[in-house]
Protein backbone atom coordinates (compact mmCIF):
# COMPACT_ATOMS: atom_id res chain seq x y z
CA UNK A 1 0.00 0.00 0.00
CA UNK A 2 1.04 3.55 -1.06
CA UNK A 3 -0.59 6.61 0.32
CA UNK A 4 0.27 10.24 -1.52
CA UNK A 5 0.54 13.15 1.22
CA UNK A 6 0.97 16.55 -0.54
CA UNK A 7 0.42 18.30 2.43
CA UNK A 8 0.31 18.89 6.31
CA UNK A 9 -1.00 21.11 8.38
CA UNK A 10 0.63 20.51 11.68
CA UNK A 11 4.10 18.34 10.99
CA UNK A 12 2.42 16.16 14.32
CA UNK A 13 0.42 14.74 11.82
CA UNK A 14 2.34 12.76 10.26
CA UNK A 15 4.46 11.24 13.61
CA UNK A 16 0.62 10.73 15.30
CA UNK A 17 -0.46 8.88 11.92
CA UNK A 18 -1.95 5.59 12.38
CA UNK A 19 -2.85 3.58 9.58
CA UNK A 20 -5.53 0.59 9.65
CA UNK A 21 -7.01 -1.92 6.99
CA UNK A 22 -9.66 -3.91 8.07
CA UNK A 23 -9.38 -2.24 11.55
CA UNK A 24 -6.11 -4.03 12.27
CA UNK A 25 -2.80 -1.59 11.93
CA UNK A 26 -0.25 -1.58 9.60
CA UNK A 27 2.80 -1.04 10.14
CA UNK A 28 3.87 1.81 8.50
CA UNK A 29 6.88 3.77 7.10
CA UNK A 30 6.68 7.58 5.70
CA UNK A 31 9.45 9.41 3.99
CA UNK A 32 9.73 12.72 2.43
CA UNK A 33 9.28 13.28 -1.06
CA UNK A 34 11.00 16.25 -2.17
CA UNK A 35 8.56 19.40 -2.23
CA UNK A 36 5.94 17.25 -3.38
CA UNK A 37 5.24 15.83 -0.07
CA UNK A 38 5.36 12.69 1.74
CA UNK A 39 4.90 8.43 0.69
CA UNK A 40 2.85 6.01 3.21
CA UNK A 41 3.90 2.53 2.51
CA UNK A 42 2.77 -0.59 4.25
CA UNK A 43 1.84 -3.60 3.83
CA UNK A 44 -1.62 -5.30 4.12
CA UNK A 45 -1.10 -8.85 5.17
CA UNK A 46 -4.02 -11.11 4.10
CA UNK A 47 -3.36 -13.48 7.38
CA UNK A 48 -3.32 -10.37 9.33
CA UNK A 49 -5.80 -8.13 7.68
CA UNK A 50 -8.61 -10.65 6.62
CA UNK A 51 -11.97 -9.05 5.34
CA UNK A 52 -15.41 -11.28 4.47
CA UNK A 53 -16.37 -8.34 1.89
CA UNK A 54 -14.62 -7.91 -1.78
CA UNK A 55 -12.85 -4.86 -0.98
CA UNK A 56 -10.10 -3.45 1.80
CA UNK A 57 -11.25 -0.46 4.20
CA UNK A 58 -8.12 1.68 5.02
CA UNK A 59 -8.61 4.27 7.96
CA UNK A 60 -5.85 6.85 8.43
CA UNK A 61 -6.48 7.68 12.62
CA UNK A 62 -4.86 10.01 15.19
CA UNK A 63 -4.28 13.01 12.68
CA UNK A 64 -3.73 16.34 14.35
CA UNK A 65 -5.67 18.41 13.64
CA UNK A 66 -5.79 22.43 13.89
CA UNK A 67 -7.64 25.59 12.44
CA UNK A 68 -5.53 27.76 9.41
CA UNK A 69 -7.30 30.74 11.56
CA UNK A 70 -5.29 29.87 14.88
CA UNK A 71 -2.18 29.16 13.18
CA UNK A 72 -1.97 32.31 11.04
CA UNK A 73 -2.12 31.21 7.49
CA UNK A 74 -5.61 32.59 6.15
CA UNK A 75 -8.93 32.86 7.72
CA UNK A 76 -10.16 29.28 7.32
CA UNK A 77 -11.88 27.91 10.36
CA UNK A 78 -11.88 24.47 9.38
CA UNK A 79 -10.56 21.56 11.60
CA UNK A 80 -7.44 20.75 8.98
CA UNK A 81 -5.21 18.07 9.11
CA UNK A 82 -3.42 15.82 6.30
CA UNK A 83 -4.01 16.02 2.28
CA UNK A 84 -4.23 12.62 0.70
CA UNK A 85 -3.76 12.88 -3.00
CA UNK A 86 -4.18 9.38 -3.66
CA UNK A 87 -3.61 5.73 -2.44
CA UNK A 88 -2.52 2.52 -4.09
CA UNK A 89 -3.07 -1.03 -3.62
CA UNK A 90 -0.96 -3.81 -5.57
CA UNK A 91 0.39 -6.95 -4.71
CA UNK A 92 3.52 -7.33 -2.42
CA UNK A 93 6.56 -6.60 -3.75
CA UNK A 94 9.39 -7.33 -1.31
CA UNK A 95 11.99 -5.02 -3.64
CA UNK A 96 9.59 -2.22 -2.92
CA UNK A 97 9.71 -2.51 0.80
Amino acid sequence: MRIAIPLVLVERSLQDLRIEAQGEPIDIRIERIDARGWLVRGVIDRARHASRVPYVQVTLTGVTTARPADLGINADKRLLGVAVSWIELSPFDPVET
